[in-house]
């Protein structure tokens, strides 16, 4: 949106995906307009104003020690304290924890640095993730061959 441009309903409808309808209740509700009751035209300044509470109105900030259930739209605490820390670098990684309402995994993104001060946040101890295998050092092979990787036991050429 311009700041120093005027919209009408319909292509502030367009421009920001919603329906005329919704536009007209923003009027109603106390969207500024220029002009008369037919030809409303709304300041490029006033819209961005408008759209720019409503994105602060509906974030919703975790405070330490919850997580964001998606499902639930609600910061959260996990479900009896127990989280899992999965590394996705060597700086950070995703805790993750149950909601106690819907039992929706839901996640935390934290850097490593933090981890004790979460842990201590919620006065429990953080269980490290079981690392997949081919994040070990050394992954082991599954072979029911006796003769060793690579080769085929049970052919017989």
């Amino acid at each position: 949106m311009k700041l120093h441009r005027n919209y009408s309903v319909e292509e502030v409808a367009r421009s920001v995906d919603v329906h005329k309808n919704t536009v007209r209740r923003w009027i109603k509700d106390a969207l500024p307009t220029i002009g008369g009751r037919g030809q409303a035209l709304i300041l490029g300044s006033e819209l961005r104003r408008l759209l720019e509470a409503k994105r602060m109105h509906a974030k919703r900030p975790c405070p330490p020690g919850f997580m964001f259930c998606l499902k639930c739209r609600e910061p959260r605490p996990p479900a009896a304290g127990m989280i899992d820390y999965r590394p996705l670098t060597s700086a950070s990684g995703n805790l993750e924890g149950l909601c106690p309402v819907c039992s929706r995994l839901m996640y935390r993104r934290i850097k490593q640095t933090n981890v004790s001060a979460f842990e201590a946040e919620l006065e429990r101890a953080l269980s490290l993730a079981r690392r997949r295998l081919i994040e070990r050092p050394s992954p082991s092979l599954n072979s029911d061959s006796k003769s060793g990787p690579g080769t085929h036991a049970d052919s017989s050429s």
